[in-house]
């Protein structure tokens, strides 16, 4: 607030430079909601809870932290979305508003998480309305810890964003042509379909000004690179970020390939099979996955 703003960062904040920062974290996140055709889960370290004999204790539930995809909903399934969005659109009587202990609409008998609904227009068109109800994801520790309840954002008007599955797979399509075709060629596996996104991000910092690394038209720059396999029913992501470290063709794919290929050899040897083939095949299989050619492995793409 209250800098300037020019064209060009308009443009650097639509390709995720400039004033734009991220987590490798947040990325990838947001990567697997692609994948997964249009819902983004809240990340967890704990697959599930097993006892001394390898028996499930607790089975791990996923939790939705916010429904992209309408489509992928039935017709009595609510919609999930950030408290945020509900703040902004509800003001006092948004889930924030009333549990934050700092928020002057505070009510502790109306602050009720666990049950608490609203109802959403998901129509674009204002002069259109189809009200869907919705509820609020919330971390599972210390929920309002940070407030968010802030009259100046809200807006009664606001609609929130959502994703059609036709542009779902415009982007899926992409990331498996950057591995057939683009960038990513090098991470083009022979025996499972790959779909991933190079990340070339230039970035000026109070490490890199210092250096005099700041250079107007030879910025330094962040190497990315993010893959998904199976391109048709995925069950691993990978993401590689390396500071300062230029292309992300040369220097963050091979790590993000290596580590793909390890994890389907680890998966061969546990008794599994590489996905499209039969239990009969795991020898075959199993000698697939052997690491490329040592002399090839990391070769920055040309495309």
């Amino acid at each position: 607030y209250g800098e300037s703003w020019s064209t060009g960062d308009t443009y650097n904040a639509a390709f995720g430079q400039g004033y734009v920062t991220t987590t490798p974290l947040q990325l990838i996140n947001a990567i697997a909601a692609i994948a997964n055709g249009g819902t983004l889960y809240r990340p967890t370290i704990v697959h599930e809870y097993l006892d001394a004999q390898g028996n499930t204790i607790e089975p791990f539930e996923p939790d939705v932290l916010r429904t992209l995809n309408l489509e992928l909903l039935g017709e009595d399934e609510m919609i999930t979305l950030l408290p945020l969005e509900d703040m902004i659109m509800k003001g006092p009587s948004s889930l924030a508003c009333l549990c934050e202990q700092s928020s002057p609409y505070y009510n502790e008998v109306r602050c009720n998480p666990e049950s608490y609904t609203n109802t959403v227009d998901i129509d674009p068109d204002p002069f259109l309305e189809d009200l869907r109800q919705y509820r609020v994801s919330l971390p599972p520790i210390a929920p309002f810890s940070t407030p968010i309840c802030n009259e100046l954002r809200f807006n009664p008007e606001y609609t929130p964003p959502f994703v059609s599955t036709r542009n779902i797979q415009l982007a899926q399509m992409g990331m498996r042509e950057t591995i057939i075709s683009g960038t990513g060629m090098n991470a083009n596996l022979p025996y499972v379909t790959v779909a991933g996104k190079t990340g070339t991000a230039e970035y000026c910092d109070d490490i890199a000004r210092p250096l005099g690394l700041c250079v107007p038209g030879n910025w330094p720059a962040h190497a990315w690179f993010v893959a998904y396999a199976p391109y048709e029913d995925p069950e691993i992501i990978i993401i590689a970020f390396v500071y300062n470290g230029g292309e992300g063709s040369a220097n963050a794919l091979p790590i993000v390939r290596e580590t793909m290929e390890a994890y389907m050899r680890l998966k061969v040897e546990r008794g599994g099979t590489l996905p499209g083939t039969a239990p009969t095949q795991q020898p075959v299989a199993t000698q697939s996955v052997q690491p490329p050619d040592a002399d090839n492995a990391g070769e920055p793409d040309t495309q």
